[in-house]
């Protein structure tokens, strides 16, 4: 479960779009750009829960086997990331990240990923830095380039009042069975004040696996408001609170799964003129 949950805190990485009208209406758009360099830093704070629920007997071995029953935990994670994209190649351009902050041991500080952004799509192939095992590095290297493509929105044109949805899958590995939820985000525009647009967010969780013996349901709702950069075409900034249960029966016994999260989101947009020590050049 912890480490589910921190998976779920792997860097995403958001761009804007450009203004309509300076007070009324905005291009609300997605993804990464060439060229660029994305400073972002994040912090999250869950609540989790993992709970049995059968008979005496199946609850009194888990006891024996020294399950403890209802599991539950508060994590707290920080992390900063400084991602760069070099010049476009066709419909192709590099792309880097390096953890700038982080309380994970296995993505430290100085940890850098590698990789390029194919048309539209970021795919990273290689870390340095680490400290993951060969396969632990192939399933983050899938994760983030996942996590940033799923978090990719086309041009989208929003007057105040005005709202859109975007669905996000989410995995939840769950002894040998992974399920997988929709994360559903509604944006809505609220106003425009001095080039910046504000956003209030309402999220659902939409259940979206089925597997044959088990009986799962999933739901849950979050909150929270976004500011996004007209001029810079950049999202800012972001806050959600995100109440989630997963629930599932498997030949008489009962799980629950309970997450309550609070993440924080500060992001700066930068031109790419030059790259830090320990970076390859992505002009070349």
């Amino acid at each position: 479960m912890k480490y589910f949950l921190k998976g779920l805190f792997v860097f995403i990485l958001c761009g804007i779009g450009q203004s309509l009208s300076a007070q009324e209406s905005i291009i609300f758009e997605a993804g990464l750009r060439p060229k660029m360099v994305y400073k972002t830093k994040q912090q999250l704070i869950t609540q989790n829960l993992l709970q049995y629920r059968g008979d005496s007997l199946m609850l009194a071995n888990l006891e024996q086997a020294g399950i403890e029953n209802p599991q539950e935990s508060v994590d707290t994670i920080t992390n900063s990331s400084l991602t760069y994209t070099g010049n476009a190649q066709g419909a192709n351009y590099p792309l880097q990240m390096k953890i700038t902050e982080s309380d994970n041991y296995d993505l430290p500080a100085g940890a850098l990923l590698f990789g390029e952004v194919q048309r539209g799509i970021p795919v990273f192939d290689s870390i340095a830095n680490s400290n993951m095992d060969e396969a632990t590095a192939t399933a983050v290297l899938k994760g983030v380039s996942a996590l940033i493509k799923n978090t990719q929105v086309p041009p989208t044109a929003l007057k105040v009042g005005e709202s859109f949805s975007h669905s996000v899958p989410m995995e939840i590995p769950i002894g040998p069975s992974v399920f997988v939820v929709d994360i559903v985000t509604e944006y809505t525009l609220i106003d425009v004040q001095n080039g910046i647009a504000n956003l209030n967010l309402d999220q659902v969780i939409v259940m979206n696996t089925t597997i044959e013996g088990y009986e799962m349901t999933a739901n849950g709702t979050g909150k929270g408001t976004a500011t996004y950069s007209v001029g810079s075409r950049f999202l800012t900034g972001m806050n959600l609170e995100l109440d989630m249960t997963l629930e599932m029966e498997i030949q008489g016994i009962s799980i629950r799964v309970g997450m309550k999260s609070k993440s924080r989101q500060e992001l700066e947009l930068l031109e790419a003129a030059d790259f830090p020590e320990g970076l390859i050049n992505l002009e070349n």
